[in-house]
């Protein structure tokens, strides 16, 4: 796989890879906690490995920034990765939910290029679910057999299906804003501890809308595709969260505790309702 270019049937290959690795150490997988009290497990860490193999060369002009793995770059490689052509890897995305043998967790991939997320692609193993973008369209396969081959991968366009505001429609919260936050509004929620799944079933019309602190990670994948389907992201001051990667919207500053973490939290919805859905939460 040539890591300085987006090719969709290289990704997909690469995408069920991933499904395979995390299929097998699904109902046997040990985990701990990591210094800042959030899950690990063997998964992540082969799976990172694997990631980190095919995008990690420098040398070509391509570098990787993964959740695992961020702390092994010194503060040269961060910047230069944050200028070039930047794979940006969540192995599992749902680690908690996978560690204790639920069903919502997935392997997630962002390009980000000169410090902008251009491409994203997604598997969910559990539900035979992906999802990957290719330069203004996504497409989606279900019902997928991360055992087979690419060639029995049947990607169509996504139609994206976004839900109407009203009080019935399903909302996503993230862990941190249902442990810390408050929502007001008598839609029914619902919290899985995976970021990648809610963002995708937004495309889907499962959701009506996400509300998360989340990370680069979390969102370097979801995110390219929600703006080529329709969608929007936005803080809860209403000022909008786009695809550049920034100090505007991350907290980019070495050293800082909660680096990589969106600024404020943020929303996911269909475009033109994120901003009359904020009142209804707070965050912290």
């Amino acid at each position: 796989m040539n890591p300085t270019a987006w090719r969709v049937n290289d990704m997909l290959e690469l995408m069920l890879e991933c499904g395979r690795i995390g299929l097998h150490h699904f109902e046997n997988s040990e985990w701990w906690l990591k210094p800042d009290q959030t899950l690990v497990t063997p998964a992540d860490g082969e799976i990172e490995t694997l990631l980190d193999r095919q995008f990690n060369h420098p040398e070509q002009g391509s570098w990787m920034l993964g959740e695992e793995t961020v702390g092994d770059h010194d503060e040269a490689y961060i910047q230069a990765m944050l200028k070039g052509r930047a794979w940006v890897v969540d192995p599992i995305d749902g680690t908690a939910p996978y560690a204790h043998k639920l069903a919502y967790w997935g392997t997630s991939i962002g390009l980000m290029e000169n410090g902008v997320l251009t491409e994203g692609a997604i598997i969910l193993p559990q539900q035979g679910e992906i999802f990957i973008s290719n330069h203004g369209q996504v497409f989606f396969a279900e019902k997928i057999d991360v055992y087979g081959s690419v060639d029995q991968v049947d990607l169509c366009l996504l139609a994206p299906h976004p839900r109407p505001l009203n009080d019935g429609s399903m909302i996503a919260l993230s862990q941190l804003v249902a442990k810390t936050g408050r929502f007001q509004r008598p839609n029914p929620v619902q919290v899985t501890g995976c970021a990648v799944s809610s963002l995708m079933y937004l495309m889907l019309g499962r959701y009506l809308a996400y509300f998360g602190h989340l990370k680069l990670w979390d969102v370097a994948g979801a995110l390219p595709m929600l703006l080529k389907t329709g969608f929007e992201a936005r803080h809860p001051d209403g000022s909008p969260l786009t695809a550049t990667v920034d100090n505007t919207h991350y907290v980019l500053e070495a050293g800082a505790p909660n680096r990589w973490t969106v600024r404020q939290g943020s929303v996911f919805a269909p475009k033109g309702m994120a901003v009359s859905l904020l009142s209804a939460v707070q965050f912290s």
